[in-house]
């Protein structure tokens, strides 16, 4: 059975590719709303930017606190590379930079970045 955190992960990474458009909406969306408001956008440090209102974050957070230990806020940067690394593998593989045919390896690659993520997480 697969833990919590690597779970999500691959969730992340099926739905991001199985509904391209709206996952791209998504982001597109997020990036309007902070462009329609500089004054927050130049106010924000990237750790105020992730929490803002987005449950997923908070969810995830609180995913790797019960697998790891820990409280949430401690998991904020392993949160963020964890979207950075998931995030941009389903763009290239959207954006057809990852030929299809690579496909299977650029998840395979994912799992294992994951998983090193975390294990790295856990020594400390």
């Amino acid at each position: 059975m697969a833990r919590p955190v690597e779970e999500a992960c691959e969730r992340y990474l099926e739905y991001g590719l199985s509904h391209p458009h709206e996952y791209e909406l998504y982001y597109l969306h997020e990036y309007e709303l902070l462009r329609s408001s500089p004054k927050i956008a130049q106010r924000a440090t990237l750790n105020q930017a992730v929490k803002q209102e987005r449950p997923v974050v908070q969810l995830m957070k609180g995913k790797l606190a019960a697998q790891l230990g820990g409280s949430p806020d401690d998991y904020t940067h392993l949160e963020i590379a964890l979207w950075a690394l998931l995030h941009g593998a389903v763009m290239l593989m959207i954006m057809k930079t990852i030929r299809p045919q690579h496909a299977a390896d650029m998840r395979s690659i994912c799992r294992s970045s994951v998983a090193t993520l975390l294990r790295e997480a856990s020594r400390k």
